[in-house]
């Protein structure tokens, strides 16, 4: 018995009636979905679109740009912080927020130093990546920039050109690949299912269908199955209502169900490659970790091995580029931060652990404990009483003898804080990835 087969899909209506065998091809628009506007016709989005239209991708390059914009910072003029009356200072943590942002998108970022006219009170100006392009000679290498204007375009000397390019071991010139574009088709991913998603909800939660029909069905009766598919297809008003036909129609949905295609292990993997791409913690990016503190563990490796480094980067190429002609020096002090203070105050109780204010008793004394977590030793402290064993207190005693007890006693000290430091760093490293 032949049958006409007429195909319709929530994503895009219906096509004409086919008759006879129906070729694989023919339902292929119909699985996947029609394709989008121009903007999106590719498999996968660009890096720009990844930014707008991902959450998860969005997030992590804002995390990472807000991150890096409130490291706490000191502007040096000799031995003078000017950083609270000095006008860079006070645009440098938008400036800052995106840089990061750029070199995360683009893999690179452009600060344009403009002045008065006078040639005086130069200041940087952030330029949007894609607006740049290197000017390269063959014998001098890079020369300087292009930059595309909303009126025209200039060429711009090095001298006038702060330029933050991701160090690249295969080119000299051009920047490494941006974490967003390594994380694209991860993002492209998680667009794809909230897509799918969406247009199944909006389109009155209908699956792509085959509607079979006997061939001796009258046209009208076509038309009539036909518009009532077409109008469950536009929205969610429609979802309740009922159709009556004759015997012999039969209604087939195609591919899986809503709840099948999201397949949450897929998505979730897709957002941990998106975290992995930007060197975050996937529990950083989701705020879902176990507990307090794999938390805390998690955000301390985030900051060590991706916001403290990338600050640090940044303040090399700004006092390289920049400040150094001004005989001004920028430095990020990352010890201000609190997760750092907690580190150091978890280090500082470990280390008072090791030491006793008696002589003798403690494994270090107090100069080494407090070399050990960053304090400088006062040339007039005094030195500990030393108490006899009465009880009663007497004059401080001299240092004891460096013996070959005392020589054990240290180089068996070295190896528990070598230990202990070791492993601290072992177990925040495997968190953080």
């Amino acid at each position: 018995m032949r049958y006409d087969v007429r195909i319709t899909s929530p994503l895009s209506g219906s096509k004409a009636t086919i008759s006879g065998p129906i070729r694989l091809d023919a339902l292929h628009e119909f699985l996947t979905g029609p394709r989008d506007d121009a903007t999106m016709r590719d498999a996968l989005l660009t890096v720009e679109q990844a930014y707008r239209f991902v959450p998860w991708e969005r997030r992590a390059v804002n995390l990472i740009a807000n991150a890096v914009a409130h490291v706490p910072f000191a502007l040096w003029s000799g031995e003078e912080d000017v950083a609270e009356s000095n006008p860079f200072a006070l645009q440098l943590p938008r400036l800052l927020n995106l840089t990061a942002r750029s070199i995360e998108k683009n893999g690179r970022a452009y600060w344009l130093l403009e002045s008065n006219r006078l040639g005086r009170n130069v200041m940087p100006r952030f330029i949007p990546a894609k607006s740049v392009k290197p000017i390269v000679d063959r014998e001098r290498g890079l020369t300087g920039f292009n930059i595309g204007f909303s009126s025209s375009t200039r060429d711009f000397p090095l001298e006038q050109i702060i330029y933050f390019h991701l160090p690249n071991d295969d080119s000299e010139i051009e920047a490494d690949t941006a974490p967003s574009a390594t994380a694209v088709e991860a993002a492209s991913l998680l667009w794809a299912a909230n897509r799918v998603a969406s247009k199944f909800y909006a389109g009155g939660m209908v699956q792509t269908s085959l509607v079979i029909v006997p061939t001796a069905t009258q046209e009208e009766e076509l038309q009539r199955i036909e518009g009532f598919f077409k109008r469950m297809a536009t929205g969610l008003r429609n979802v309740f209502r009922v159709l009556a036909v004759r015997a012999g129609v039969d209604v087939r949905n195609i591919g899986q169900t809503i709840r099948d295609a999201r397949m949450p292990e897929l998505i979730a993997e897709a957002r941990d490659d998106v975290a992995v791409a930007h060197d975050i913690p996937p529990t950083v990016l989701d705020g879902k970790a176990a507990n307090f503190a794999t938390a805390q563990s998690e955000w301390y490796g985030f900051y060590i091995t991706k916001v403290i480094p990338m600050a640090e980067w940044i303040e090399s190429e700004i006092n390289l580029q920049f400040l150094s002609p001004l005989n001004l020096r920028l430095e990020f002090q990352s010890q201000r931060l609190e997760i750092m203070q907690a580190a150091q105050l978890e280090q500082a109780q470990a280390t008072q652990a090791l030491y006793n204010p008696l002589p003798g008793d403690g494994i270090i004394d107090r100069a080494e404990a407090r070399d050990l977590v960053g304090f400088a030793m006062h040339e007039e402290t005094e030195q500990p009483e030393k108490r006899s064993p009465n009880g009663k207190a007497g004059k401080a005693a001299p240092n004891a003898p460096d013996d070959d007890r005392r020589r054990r006693r240290e180089r068996e000290m070295m190896r528990r804080l070598e230990r202990y430091f070791d492993d601290l760093r072992q177990r925040i490293l495997a968190d953080a990835r």
